[in-house]
C-alpha cells in the first residue's frame, strides 16, 4: 500500500527516528490518555491499534490498563520487529501483532471494543477507506479514536521563528507529493461521520515547554525529517541554517515558549442518525413555495414589489426560524441577525428560483427587505427586456415576413 511515511526514508538514521517516535508519544500521553478515557477506553477492553509502528502506544495502554488486550496492525515488518523486542523486554504479554494493511484487515466484523489510529491517516492516500475498515471491525457500541496532526497549525514559538513556517510548508509539499494529507487533523470528525460513526467529538490537546520541558520537544522533533526535506529539494539549506540558528537563540531567551497541538477525535458505532446541521442547509427551502418570475414581469410595479417582498420574507423566516410578525419590516438583514452563511443560502435560492445573481455585498450594505425586493424586481425586468430585444435582433428577414403572414 502506498503511503507517505517510510521509516527507512524519512530519516538518515533509523534508530534516531524510532527514538523520535517514542518522544512524540511521551510528549502528549499524559493528556492524551485522559481523552481516551473520556471517549470510552476502559479496563478489560479488546483494543485494536491501526498502524501500531514501534509499539509505543501499545506499551502505554498495556501499562495503564492492566486488563486490556491490545492487537496491533502494522504494514512494516521492521517496525513490528522493533515493537516485539520493546514489549517483550518489558515483559508485557497481553498483545498480538499482525503485518497487515489497515485498508483491508483480516479480522471478522464487530470484533473489537475500542479501535485507535494515531498519526497514521495523514500518510494514507485514501484515509476514509481506512476509517470505514475500522468501523467494520468495531463492535456495535464500540468506540473509535483518530489522532492526527494538522501541519498548518503545528509548532509555535516565542520568540517567533518565521523559518518554522517555511519548514512546515516544505514538509506539507513533500507529504502531499507522496500521497499524504498533512492537514488532515481538521477533517477527522468528517471522516468519522462519513464512515458511519456517531456521537462524534473532537478535542485538541497541547504540549508546552514550560510544562513538559525543552528536552521533550527537542527529542520529539529531531533532525531526520529536515535532512529528508533538504535532500529532496523541498527546503533550502540557507533556510535550514537560519532556522537552527534562531532555534538555538530562542532556547536561550528568557521566557521562551514552544507550543504544539494534536487533534483527537472520538466516535461510536451506533445507530445511524441524520446530521441535523448538515441536512438543515440542504432541506430548509424545500417546504417553501416559490414564485414565477413571469408573474412579476406581467404584474404592475406595485404588485411585483409585493410579490417579491412576500417571497423574500418567506425565505428570511425560514433562515432565521422566526415569523415576520416578530421582525421589523424596515430592518436591514444585518439588523435581523443575518450571518454570511445565511446570505449565501439566500443568494443561491434566489438564483435557483429566478435566475438572478446578486453579490453578498448587496445583502450586507444595509438595504431593507423592501429595498432588496425593489432591486430584484428591477433585475428581473431588465433581464426580460434584454431577452426580448435579443429575440427581435435574432429574427431574419424571412422570419419577420413569415411572422407577418401568420
Amino acid at each position: 500500500m502506498k503511503n507517505s511515511y517510510n521509516v527507512h526514508r524519512v530519516s538518515s538514521n533509523v534508530e534516531g527516528e524510532i527514538k523520535r517516535l517514542k518522544a512524540q508519544v511521551n510528549l502528549f500521553w499524559e493528556k492524551e490518555v485522559k481523552i481516551y478515557r473520556d471517549y470510552g477506553l476502559t479496563n478489560g477492553m479488546n483494543v485494536l491499534e491501526c498502524g501500531s509502528g514501534p509499539g509505543f502506544i501499545i506499551e502505554k495502554i498495556l501499562s495503564d490498563f492492566s486488563d486490556c488486550f491490545v492487537t496491533g496492525v502494522e504494514i512494516d515488518p521492521y517496525l513490528i520487529e522493533v515493537a516485539i523486542n520493546n514489549l517483550d523486554s518489558k515483559d508485557l504479554k497481553r498483545y498480538d501483532l499482525y503485518q497487515q494493511s489497515i485498508m483491508k484487515m483480516e479480522f471478522e466484523d464487530n470484533y473489537f471494543d475500542f479501535v485507535l489510529a494515531r498519526m497514521v491517516l495523514e500518510h494514507l492516500p485514501d484515509p476514509l477507506k481506512a476509517v470505514k475498515e475500522m468501523f467494520r471491525v468495531l463492535k456495535p457500541g464500540g468506540k473509535a479514536v483518530l489522532v492526527d496532526n494538522d501541519f498548518k497549525m503545528h509548532l509555535i514559538t516565542y520568540p517567533e521563528i518565521p523559518e518554522i513556517d517555511d519548514f512546515y510548508d516544505a514538509y506539507c509539499k513533500l507529504r502531499v507529493a507522496e500521497g499524504g494529507n498533512p492537514t488532515i487533523g481538521r477533517q477527522l470528525p468528517v471522516l468519522m461521520r462519513n464512515a458511519g460513526l456517531t456521537n462524534v467529538n473532537l478535542e485538541i490537546t497541547s504540549a508546552h515547554n514550560e510544562i513538559v520541558g525543552d528536552a521533550a520537544f527537542l527529542k520529539s522533533e529531531g533532525s531526520g525529517i529536515a535532512s529528508q526535506l533538504m535532500r529532496d529539494g523541498y527546503l533550502a539549506k540557507d533556510v535550514m541554517d537560519r532556522l537552527v540558528e534562531k532555534w538555538y537563540k530562542s532556547l536561550h531567551c528568557e521566557g521562551h515558549c514552544i507550543f504544539r497541538q494534536i487533534f483527537v477525535a472520538g466516535g461510536e458505532k451506533g445507530e445511524q442518525r441524520e446530521d441535523k446541521i448538515h441536512f438543515e442547509t440542504k432541506m430548509r427551502f424545500e417546504t417553501k413555495t416559490t414564485i414565477s418570475d413571469n408573474r412579476i414581469i406581467k404584474s404592475t410595479p406595485e404588485k411585483s414589489h409585493e410579490l417579491m417582498s412576500t417571497y423574500l420574507w418567506d425565505q428570511i423566516e425560514t433562515l432565521l426560524e422566526i415569523s415576520q410578525a416578530e421582525l421589523e419590516d424596515k430592518a436591514s438583514l444585518i439588523d435581523l441577525g443575518f450571518d454570511s452563511l445565511m446570505a449565501v443560502e439566500l443568494i443561491e435560492q434566489i438564483k435557483n428560483d429566478m435566475g438572478i445573481s446578486i453579490k453578498v455585498s448587496a445583502i450586507f450594505d444595509g438595504k431593507t427587505i423592501s429595498e432588496i425586493a425593489e432591486m430584484l424586481c428591477e433585475n428581473i425586468h431588465s433581464i426580460d427586456i434584454s431577452a426580448s430585444a435579443q429575440s427581435n435582433d435574432d429574427l431574419t428577414e424571412e422570419d419577420e415576413w413569415e411572422e407577418g403572414q401568420i
